[in-house]
């Protein structure tokens, strides 16, 4: 069985890059020869659709004998309500990488695979009203948490919760305060060392680039997502 990597993206704010966060790791995670698959449980359909429309336009270019080499990412969408769980065990057999791309909160989906999870990642802006959505996401991790903390043998169980900032630039008075509103909710939080920038630049790609993502179109700011993947990798990898 493969022993394939779990990152769930969660916050419960929307607009704060969870989607764009999910594509893109994807996208660089697949051109480095890992087999990816994407489940999007966000009703907007935010990344399944990314994937569709890159699907296609893979399909496209190698009718008229393009680039073949752009590589091909599972993506399937379920309902917030759904027990995802026994699909990621089942997804875990055939590939190296699954990244679930929620619609933050308390739903069933994103509850049944907290404890699955080698990762949960919680991308956040760095204003006040984001920083105020981590709360209800921390607040469902601690309670799977402490249900598990009450099998013998289980007393130590912790979650591998990761903060990403988004729009952020390090040392400024923004992201100073960020990192201290975030560990009053939570002193045992660990935040990434990769900061993204300009997230909303990033979504607004040229009209002919259709479905294809930052990776495949070697765009210059693909370096972020480089360093961000290594940064998780490394450290799951265990």
């Amino acid at each position: 069985m493969s022993k394939a990597k779990v990152i769930v993206v969660n916050i419960h704010k929307g607009g704060t890059g969870k989607s764009t966060t999910v594509i893109n790791l994807a996208i660089e995670a697949a051109y480095r020869g890992m087999r990816v698959a994407v489940i999007d449980g966000d009703p907007t359909q935010t990344s399944v659709t990314h994937f569709n429309d890159r699907n296609n336009e893979i399909q496209e270019r190698e009718k008229v004998g393009g680039d073949s080499k752009i590589p091909f990412i599972k993506a399937e969408y379920h309902a917030p309500e759904t027990n995802i769980r026994p699909i990621v065990v089942e997804l875990k057999r055939d590939y190296d990488l699954i990244l679930i791309d929620t619609q933050g909160g308390q739903g069933l989906l994103f509850k049944s695979v907290i404890q699955i999870a080698d990762c949960i990642l919680i991308p956040v802006q760095t204003d006040i009203k984001a920083m105020r959505q981590l709360g209800p996401t921390l607040e469902v991790i601690a309670g799977v948490e402490e249900n598990i903390q009450l099998n013998p043998g289980w007393e130590d169980y912790t979650v591998d919760v990761r903060i990403l900032f988004n729009q952020a630039k390090r040392g400024t008075k923004a992201h100073s305060s960020a990192l201290e509103m975030a560990r009053e909710l939570k002193n045992s939080l660990t935040f990434c060392k990769t900061i993204i920038p300009d997230i909303q630049e990033m979504r607004n790609f040229d009209s002919a680039i259709r479905g294809l993502g930052l990776s495949d179109i070697k765009h210059p700011k693909r370096a972020c997502y480089q360093l961000l993947l290594d940064e998780l990798m490394e450290d799951i990898h265990e």
